[in-house]
């Protein structure tokens, strides 16, 4: 028996003959290597146009649970009060998804300012003023509760923070955020803000015990200094102990103590250094102490450098001298007085950032 003959040809469909004698039209299949090597073309693809998108709910992504994590890390970090005024301010505002937050406070003056802002929709230039939420947050801060006001599609809410050493309920801030909810409720949002400003007065309980935890340590140690300082035989055993007792204590790199020469003087004596068993009068490092203790006593007052008091602009050239030799350390000195207010002296230390 024959077997079929296989063909690498198709037949196409059946058509009408184009003359006499016409057979249908035949095609070739490609092969696969020719379809492979084939691209095929590329489609393209439309830009892509994004519109900024109103806020209608907070941020749905992260649970009040890890909201309460993040401000507990807050408030138990080390930073400043300003620093975290401000990482408080962005996390309310990215939180919330609001327009725009901020935090307030009432000055000596008794005038509402904005101390610290955020507006996440600067990049696409669209800019609240801060004065728009000033009657808000100033009926927050003068009840003690909650705010909450609508201007057309923009809501403003304006929670208090409260900071009672005294035991009277009286706000010292106001944290306040801008959306556009349109007819969403307010309330999630509200909520948050109502953890953060709770976080924030948690911070100054906290810092509240902590200065009081410092300012017992420091009266004990105080009073078992002064009795030690009592049971030495000489004035220069009683500033070595001191010079030695004071740099444990405020972890300082060096502490220096001179006595004046003679009463009233304006020029002192370095009697003592931290770390040294005995001060070598003519030695520069000695000398270069002993200046920055007579600029002391010359200012008659307590000098830092660099300047806590950004007012304060007169020359302290041995101050800075002897910062120079010590980099990436802040200069504290002060004349040294007796119960009487009587000046004996001075003193300095030297403090790692």
């Amino acid at each position: 028996m024959d077997k079929p003959i296989t063909s690498n040809f198709t037949h196409a469909p059946s058509s009408p003959a184009i003359g006499p004698g016409s057979q249908p039209v035949a095609r070739q299949t490609p092969d696969v290597a020719t379809v492979l090597r084939t691209k095929p073309a590329r489609r393209k693809r439309k830009p892509e146009t994004t519109e900024p998108c109103s806020p209608t709910r907070p941020n749905s992504a992260i649970a009040l649970d890890t909201v309460q994590v993040q401000l507990q890390r807050l408030i138990v970090s080390s930073v400043s009060h300003a620093d975290l005024i401000q990482q408080m301010v962005r996390l309310n505002c990215r939180l919330s998804n609001a327009i725009w937050s901020g935090y307030f406070v009432q000055n000596e003056a008794s005038q509402v300012v904005c101390s610290a802002e955020h507006n996440s929709m600067a990049q696409q230039n669209i800019g609240i003023h801060q004065s728009s939420m000033l009657p808000t947050v100033s009926g927050a801060i003068s009840s003690g509760s909650a705010k909450v006001s609508r201007d057309q599609e923009l809501v403003v809410i304006a929670v208090p923070v409260f900071d009672n050493p005294s035991g009277e309920v009286v706000a010292n801030g106001c944290l306040c955020i801008a959306l556009n909810l349109g007819d969403s409720p307010a309330e999630p949002f509200l909520l948050i803000s109502q953890m953060v400003a709770s976080a924030l007065s948690q911070w100054y309980e906290r810092k509240r015990h902590d200065d009081l935890d410092w300012q017992v340590d420091s009266t004990a140690a105080i009073a078992e200094l002064s009795s030690k300082i009592v049971n030495e035989d000489g004035s220069q055993e009683a500033a070595m102990l001191a010079a030695n007792e004071l740099a444990v204590f405020l972890n300082a790199s060096v502490v220096a103590i001179g006595y004046c020469h003679r009463e009233n003087s304006k020029r002192t004596k370095v009697q003592a250094v931290s770390g040294v068993s005995e001060v070598d009068p003519g030695g520069k490092h000695a000398g270069l102490l002993r200046s920055v203790l007579n600029e002391s006593l010359i200012r008659d007052s307590v000098t830092t450098l660099p300047r806590i008091d950004t007012s304060d602009r007169s020359l302290k050239l041995a101050h800075q001298q002897l910062l120079e030799k010590y980099p990436h350390h802040r200069l504290v000195s002060a004349p040294l007085r007796t119960t009487g207010g009587k000046v004996i002296g001075g003193w300095l230390c030297l403090l790692p950032n």
